[in-house]
């Protein structure tokens, strides 16, 4: 695996079936690459710096969020509320995920076909296909993603031939994460 961030690059290597150090980072590769590139967009006047350790670290904690975009088959649970009869009609969950790296803020809106619903009377249980990030973007950190967010659900709306409202949850950034 090859990281890029602006005119500096880190070669981590490949653990071919070996556990290793980065066997855990295969996930969130392709998060990352994105991540580097639109990082890389922002930042074309001034070059990010980060420590090597400080990037261990924040990867560490955020895999689980960063893999979200590439792995499919994550099960979701999401609160029921007094008008969700809309869910019945969708076919795809949409969730925005913003992370602060290297002196920006990175969002990105994850676009998660519903392969399957169940409910109960608290909760939905939807189980993801393959996920695919719809459109992101870097911005200065703490900038507002609002005008980012909506412009990206109508681009996935249209690319989808979807009519009607779309199911967009909340920040995934905001959800309790449980391993198995």
């Amino acid at each position: 695996m090859k990281i890029e961030i602006g005119s500096a690059s880190l070669e981590l290597p490949a653990a071919g079936g070996e556990e290793g150090p980065f066997q855990n980072w295969i996930p969130v590769a392709p998060m990352l690459r994105r991540m580097a590139s639109a990082i890389d967009r922002h930042n074309r006047t001034r070059k990010p710096r980060l420590l090597l350790s400080d990037f261990y670290d924040w990867i560490e904690k955020r895999q689980d969020f960063l893999a979200l975009g590439s792995t499919p088959g994550a099960n979701l649970f999401i609160p029921r509320w007094e008008e969700d009869a809309v869910v019945d009609s969708q076919s795809t969950l949409l969730a925005p995920l913003t992370l602060e790296l290297a002196g920006a803020q990175y969002t990105a809106l994850i676009e998660v076909p519903i392969e399957t619903l169940t409910r109960d009377d608290r909760e939905f249980s939807i189980v993801g296909g393959q996920p695919r990030v719809v459109d992101d973007i870097a911005r200065a950190p703490g900038a507002s993603i609002t005008d980012f967010i909506d412009r990206a659900i109508e681009r996935s709306k249209r690319e989808r031939r979807a009519t009607g409202p779309a199911l967009v949850a909340a920040a995934f950034e905001n959800w309790a994460v449980a391993s198995a």
